[in-house]
């Protein structure tokens, strides 16, 4: 009898998993989303003139599909890192990447990338154009205009950003 009770609760304790797994990948549906930056009521503390549920301004924003800004300030970032970066994003999604822009406050040269400078009151632009403070950062805006996450320039946030890339396009949203 012991081996009867043996031979069942093995059976059991291995056909639970199998159907929870099917259970789940017939009935259950993966969604991910990320974050919508500056949407709800209230004032926003960077820029005095900037409402919410805020926006990106239309001579900032290329329209079509969603934007990945990267706000550089000269003197503090490679730019061999940099380009590396870059590259390594448009590698990562060819047709699906989102339309890049590169502001900096001093003249730059980046391969095949457009770059405008804003000289005069960088720290300002930013502060209201994107809504940040802090300079040489990624600003992920998706195809509504809706900022949708800041990332640095270390490795783990560009890991971030390409994740949450890839869930804006699998929603649509870039």
């Amino acid at each position: 009898m012991s081996r009867f009770i043996k031979i069942t609760f093995l059976i059991i304790t291995l056909a639970i998993p199998v159907f929870i797994f099917l259970f789940l990948k017939m009935f259950g549906k993966n969604e991910f989303d990320i974050p919508l930056y500056y949407q709800d009521e209230g004032s926003i503390s960077t820029c005095d003139k900037a409402k919410s549920p805020f926006y990106l301004s239309d001579s900032l924003f290329v329209e079509g599909k969603g934007q990945l800004a990267f706000l550089f300030e000269n003197g503090i970032s490679d730019k061999t890192e940099l380009t590396n970066q870059i590259n390594r994003l448009k590698d990562s999604f060819k047709e699906q990447m989102p339309n890049f822009v590169v502001y900096a406050n001093a003249p730059l040269e980046l391969e095949d990338t457009e770059i405008t400078v804003v000289k005069n009151e960088f720290m300002s632009f930013i502060q209201c154009g994107y809504l940040t403070d802090q300079s040489n950062q990624y600003v992920l805006v998706d195809s509504q205009r809706r900022i949708r996450g800041y990332y640095g320039t270390d490795l783990d946030e560009q890991d971030r950003l390409i994740v949450e890339l890839k869930i804006l396009n699998e929603n649509g949203d870039n």
